[in-house]
């Protein structure tokens, strides 16, 4: 009976070539070939293993180098018992950050095994600009087993004018419909200062109708001229007089 590899050593020379090896690109920094010629000779979960610790210890303004080279290893391998922690970065890291735009073409590289981690995450995000983040990585996602469409349904009457946006951006015809009922359940709002946002939401749904090839009836295709005539003319109230200054 052969022994088991040793894994400790395994590991410990994977970190030492992520740590010592670079290859950048761009503005980004990626694993070289001998790291992953190494990575592939080792067990999946092994490889995971190290590269989810990585992901897991970097913060903004730590070595994002290194993160990055750990998500590439990830994306490269189509590491999927990496999902969690490449969604982890996602999640956790500001908007714009270079791991975070690493760990998403990571995602969108391993597809399936993406979908109902990166769908977990967006339904219990409680920031917006988080779940923004999370769902523009859905929408990266090639395909779609009706989860990501759903998860975006789901969010029409909390947030219509966000997740308006993620359907139109996910591009599935079939969200019409939900669309519609939203647009139907939404009123003109009345003047004040929550105008311009209940104006923005009854926009935004049918902007996503329209770009996903949806048809109005007279009644919603009025609301929408109207919402749109009305938000126009607050923002015309809204900029500077020239002739003042």
């Amino acid at each position: 009976m052969t022994a088991p590899r040793p894994v400790a050593p395994e590991r410990a020379h994977l970190l030492s070539l992520l740590l010592m090896g670079r290859s950048d690109v761009g503005p980004f920094c990626f694993a070289t070939g001998e790291t992953l010629a190494f990575a592939r000779t080792l067990e999946p979960e092994v490889a995971a293993e190290v590269v989810s610790s990585i992901l897991a210890a970097y913060a903004p303004g730590a070595d994002h180098a290194l993160a990055e080279r750990a998500a590439h290893v990830a994306h490269e391998l189509g590491l999927v018992q990496a999902v969690p922690a490449l969604v982890a970065c996602v999640e956790r890291l500001p908007q714009g950050d270079r791991v975070a735009s690493v760990a998403c073409a990571a995602l969108e590289i391993l597809d399936g095994a993406s979908i109902g981690p990166l769908v977990e995450a967006f339904e219990r995000a409680r920031s917006r600009d988080v779940r923004f983040a999370l769902g523009l990585a859905l929408t990266l996602l090639p395909r779609d087993d009706g989860r990501i469409r759903a998860a975006f349904e789901a969010m029409l009457d909390g947030d219509p004018e966000l997740a308006a946006h993620l359907l139109g951006v996910l591009g599935n015809r079939r969200a019409v419909p939900a669309l519609r009922a939203a647009l139907a359940r939404l009123e003109l709002p009345r003047p004040g200062p929550d105008e311009p946002g209940a104006l923005d939401h009854v926009v935004s749904l049918g902007e996503a109708i329209l770009s996903l090839g949806g048809r109005m009836t007279g009644v919603e295709r009025r609301k929408f001229d109207d919402a749109c005539a009305r938000a126009e003319a607050l923002a015309g109230e809204r900029e500077p007089d020239p002739d003042l200054h």
